[in-house]
């Protein structure tokens, strides 16, 4: 199976619009509207269409067939201290795989690529760039490393830029 990472295109949208529903449709936790963010962040002043990935699955025998199974979408957003302060920063809303696809690398392979593209575009807090990606893997709270799956603590003293 060859996993292709590539920017979201305005034909993939009712792929994506369908993953990220199914992505959702048995998470107790979700309202299951995370297919309408989408919508409307794709809509609003913080989009940045070159950090609205998927990936995709590319049909050994058909070049040109794929099928989309996973999406992740990178906006602007504020921080704002509680002294007025402000940052720039980015938020992931959401990370979806189709569940047939999930637990299999996917989601860290977007996330991934997306941070590459956020930083290529100049687009990280350089207190973020040496944060390695976290995966929850329990209710515990424990997190463990993507790249060798060693319990990791969320970076939380991050120093402030």
């Amino acid at each position: 199976m060859e996993i292709q990472i590539r920017k979201e295109r305005p034909e993939d949208r009712q792929q994506v619009y369908d993953l990220v529903r199914s992505a959702f449709e048995n998470v107790e936790e979700s309202d299951h509207t995370e297919h309408l963010l989408v919508e409307r962040l794709r809509m609003s002043d913080a989009f940045i269409p070159e950090l609205s990935l998927v990936a995709v699955i590319r049909d050994g025998n058909n070049s040109s067939a794929e099928m989309t199974v996973g999406h992740i979408l990178l906006t602007k957003i504020e921080i704002v201290a509680s002294d007025g302060r402000s940052w720039p920063s980015l938020a992931v809303a959401p990370l979806s795989v189709l569940p047939g696809f999930q637990r299999m690398g996917i989601g860290g392979m977007l996330i991934r690529e997306a941070h590459r593209k956020a930083a290529a575009l100049g687009l990280l807090l350089p207190c973020c760039s040496a944060i390695r990606t976290t995966i929850p893997v329990s209710a515990t709270g424990r997190h463990r490393d993507s790249a060798s799956d060693s319990p990791l603590t969320p970076p939380m003293n991050a120093a402030s830029p």
